[in-house]
C-alpha cells in the first residue's frame, strides 16, 4: 500500500469524515477466474480495512459496502459518529457485462440536516468505439439508478471511481 502521503494529507486537514473508494481489488494473477476474484477482492478489501485502521487511528470505519472489486469506506473522526445517520446503501452490478468485476456501490447518509450520497463505480475499459459507448451507457445506468434510489430528494452527490478513460 502506498498510502502514506494520502494519510498525511488527511491528518493535516483534520476532516470529520473521510471517504475511500477503491476499484479493481481483484488479484492481478487470477485473470478471468471470476469466483476466485470475488473472494480475492473481499480479502483485499479486508487488507485495506486493516491498513486504514492502522494508519488513521483517530478515525473509525462506520460504514462500508462492496461488490466484486469495487469497495467504499466511510470513516469518521472518533466522537463524530453521533452526528452521522446512515440512511441506506446499495450495490449495482454492471447491466451490460454481468460477468465482470465492474459495478457500483452507494452509501447515503446525513450529517445534521445535510444529506450526502457517495457512489463508487468501476466501468468497462477499452479504447474501441463500442467500449466507449458501453462505458457511457454504464455510467448513465448507474446515475439513473442512483437518482431512482434517492427518490427525488435533494442530496449532495459524489461519484468516485475508475471510469475507464486513460488520460
Amino acid at each position: 500500500f502506498r498510502i502514506q502521503k494520502l494519510i498525511s494529507s488527511i491528518q493535516e486537514t483534520d476532516a470529520d469524515i473521510v471517504v475511500f473508494g477503491l476499484q479493481d481489488l481483484k488479484h492481478p494473477e487470477l485473470k478471468l477466474e471470476r469466483l476466485k476474484n470475488i473472494f480475492s477482492s473481499e480479502k483485499r478489501a479486508l487488507e485495506w480495512e486493516v491498513q486504514l485502521k492502522v494508519h488513521l487511528p483517530d478515525y473509525e470505519i462506520v460504514q462500508q459496502k462492496g461488490i466484486f472489486g469495487v469497495h467504499l469506506f466511510i470513516m469518521e473522526k472518533k466522537g463524530f459518529q453521533e452526528k452521522i445517520s446512515f440512511e441506506n446503501d446499495w450495490e449495482f452490478s454492471n447491466p451490460y457485462n454481468r460477468f465482470s468485476d465492474k459495478g457500483a456501490v452507494m452509501i447515503v447518509l446525513s450529517i445534521g440536516e445535510t444529506k450526502l450520497a457517495f457512489a463508487n463505480c468501476h466501468l468497462t475499459s477499452g479504447k474501441k468505439e463500442e467500449k466507449v459507448r458501453e462505458r457511457f451507457l454504464e455510467l448513465e445506468s448507474i446515475l439513473k439508478e442512483c437518482m431512482n434510489r434517492l427518490d427525488g430528494k435533494k442530496y449532495l452527490c459524489f461519484l468516485l471511481g475508475c471510469f475507464g478513460f486513460g488520460v
